[in-house]
Formats: structure tokens, sequence, C-alpha cells
């Protein structure tokens, strides 16, 4: 019997995650790949960030460059997305967004222009 060397199949890397707990303040600069949830308080500025999960009792002083974002907290700043921007109920966004695709829940604030692009 011919027994072929077995190969198996890499599986493709998961995106990292990060996360910014409850009761943490952060200031500065964060640029990075994959998914970053964040429920503490942070002020700086966020790129690079793929997907962006903000907790209901986050509090964001930033200007967000990011894909995709669902928004439970509180954003001060603009928004500028490739991908889908969802505010729910308990969002709020003090700043202007810039998506194609924006969906808001109904009790969600913003307080700004929302530009939706092509």
């Amino acid at each position: 019997m011919n027994m072929t060397k077995f190969h198996p199949i890499k599986k493709k890397e998961d995106s990292p995650f990060s996360f910014l707990g409850k009761g943490i303040s952060f200031a500065g600069k964060i640029k990075s790949k994959g998914t970053m949830s964040i429920d503490g308080h942070f002020t700086g500025d966020l790129s690079s960030i793929e997907n962006l999960i903000v907790g209901e009792d986050a509090v964001i002083e930033a200007n967000l460059e990011v894909s995709s974002a669902i928004l439970y907290g509180e954003i001060h700043g603009n928004i500028n997305a490739c991908g889908k921007i969802e505010i729910f109920s308990t969002g709020r966004v003090y700043g202007d967004i810039l998506s194609p695709v924006v969906v808001m829940e109904a009790g969600a604030l913003l307080d700004g222009k929302c530009t939706v692009t092509a």
C-alpha cells in the first residue's frame, strides 16, 4: 500500500482581540488590527481598528478610524468608517459620521453630521 505524507490544512489565524475594561482609563494613541472592545474611558486617537465595540459604560474622547463599529456607549469625536456603524439605544455620538452604512436604534443620539458614502 502506498502511503502519502499527510499535510494538515493550516487554519487562518483569528484576528487579534484587544480589550479596555470597565473602570480602566487610558490616554494615548491606539493603532490596532482586529477587534477592539472598550468598556472604560479612552482619550486620544483610535485608528486602523477593524471592528470596534463600545460598551454601555464606555466614554471615548477621540476621532475614530475604523472598518465597522457597534456603539452602546458614548463617543466625543468624529467617526470615519469604511463599513457599517451601528448605534444602539444607549449609544451617544457627539461628532460627525462618515460611513457607507449607518444604523440607529430608537433612542440613540447623534449630535453632528452624518454623511453616507457610496
